[in-house]
């Protein structure tokens, strides 16, 4: 679980630890969950859940989603 892994580092740095991470989960068949509010960085990644005010929703949050969740 990393929570905010890239949040105080400067973009070099951001895109070298998510690099370490996508080596790890591919070389140890591991998941990584990742709490962030720089989605963008994780462009490429396997799932996405957000979270809004207390309900979890598959993929990127939009209003339509409220109405079937």
């Amino acid at each position: 679980l990393a929570d905010e892994p890239t949040g105080n580092l400067d973009s070099v740095t951001a895109k070298n630890v998510i690099e370490v991470m996508k080596k790890m989960a591919k070389d140890l068949g591991q998941t990584f969950i990742v709490v962030t509010h720089e989605r963008a960085q994780f462009g490429d990644v396997d799932r996405i859940i957000t979270i809004k005010d207390g309900r979890a929703f598959e993929g990127e949050y939009s209003p339509e989603l409220e109405v079937v969740a």
